[in-house]
């Protein structure tokens, strides 16, 4: 009686790897991470894009060769401009939830800025902390808006806020700095926000921070230079940004993590996830699964900045390396990245012009597939052998 076969998925994979022709393995190892896909809507007009949601949507904004600039939407079809709110004046739009809720700003006049909220409905303007602007940087999936918008006090300082339907727009206060001030960048969908803030002290320089509700808003550090600013945080609350060096105050991406050790002795939280060769970094977004997009110089020596991923068993790694060759563009900031790891920024595109663009990861080969692929290979080289074997 035969016994029952169980097949590993690891071995499977390498068996049909060693199967597979030098040639035709080398192929499958170069095929690229992504597809790069151009997001603008008239040639001619520079484009960017700051968010992704899970349904692939991304918004961003563009400038016309006028000069006016307008917030965009791209959902699988054309890139289209967003609505405005009745007046003149330029648009952006900073994020985009799940439900397809947008959160952005326009400027209406001169010295005037607006936070607001793109829906189905229409378009809302979620006032101020009593002075006259704000603008909103971060939605949630539950619909809160978080960015930062100005008070009445006779310093006209910005605080960070959090907007809801129900409640309006709640001042989320600072950290105590004498230089007064804060703002929001992001918030997670049990409500977590991050930003940076003046620290408790004189200094004029920004710290990142964590707000939540139970604990208020909490000072992230640096590592050891003057400042700090926080750009996204995920489900888990791991929190990502830009942190100065006590060398240089050159600033360098970073990972904070609650508990984590990654970090140096005075802040063992935030982790230094290097550059990709230069002296400045920044993440700009993670994703529940913990991959981490920014920008990073890549040569101490010139002021060109490429795109970046990052992840705990890969490291930083350059997109421009994982994209097509031979495409004519660089990437040089990835700003946001979803769970199913698509991730938006902007370039240089093939004309030259700044574009905005999506990548969209290619899916591995399956074991399954390159077994067969495997088997396709030794054919092919029997029935080579076969033809040059002489005949009897």
């Amino acid at each position: 009686m035969f016994g029952k076969i169980s097949f590993n998925k690891s071995v499977l994979f390498c068996t049909a790897l060693a199967a597979v022709p030098l040639g035709i393995a080398s192929a499958v190892a170069a095929a690229p991470a992504y597809t790069l896909t151009g997001l603008t809507i008239a040639p001619g007009d520079a484009s960017s894009a700051t968010g992704i949601n899970i349904n692939g949507e991304v918004v961003g904004d563009a400038v016309s060769a006028s000069g006016y600039q307008y917030a965009t939407s791209y959902n699988g079809g054309a890139v289209r401009s967003l609505a405005t709110s009745g007046g003149g004046g330029s648009y952006f739009a900073a994020a985009v939830n799940d439900s397809g809720q947008i959160a952005g700003q326009s400027d209406i006049a001169r010295n005037l800025i607006q936070a607001l909220l793109w829906t189905s409905s229409g378009v809302t303007d979620l006032g101020t902390l009593g002075g006259t602007n704000s603008w909103a940087a971060g939605i949630n999936n539950s619909g809160q808006v978080v960015g930062a918008a100005e008070t009445n006090n006779i310093h006209g300082f910005f605080y960070a806020f959090l907007w809801t339907a129900s409640a309006g727009m709640q001042n989320l206060g600072g950290l105590g700095g004498s230089g007064g001030g804060s703002y929001g960048t992001a918030i997670n969908s049990v409500g977590e926000v991050v930003g940076g803030a003046a620290p408790a002290g004189t200094s004029p320089y920004p710290h990142a921070f964590l707000w939540t509700s139970a604990g208020g808003m909490q000072d992230l550090g640096t590592f050891g230079g003057d400042s700090s600013y926080a750009y996204s945080i995920n489900t888990s609350g791991e929190v990502v940004g830009e942190a100065a060096t006590a060398t240089d105050q050159n600033s360098n991406a970073f990972l904070w993590v609650k508990g984590g050790t990654g970090g140096p002795a005075g802040n063992p939280q935030m982790q230094d996830l290097g550059t990709l060769g230069g002296s400045f970094s920044a993440a700009y977004g993670i994703n529940d699964h913990g991959a981490v997009v920014g920008g990073s110089m890549v040569s101490a020596a010139g002021s060109a900045q490429h795109a970046f991923i990052w992840t705990s068993s890969g490291g930083m790694q350059d997109l421009n390396a994982l994209i097509p060759s031979g495409t004519g563009w660089t990437l040089t900031v990835a700003s946001g990245i979803n769970a199913d790891g698509d991730i938006v920024g902007y370039g240089t595109n093939p004309s030259g012009g700044t574009e905005a663009f999506l990548l969209t990861p290619v899916p591995e080969p399956t074991a399954l597939a390159l077994f067969a692929l495997g088997f396709a290979g030794l054919s092919l080289k029997r029935r080579k052998r076969s033809e040059n074997r002489p005949a009897a």
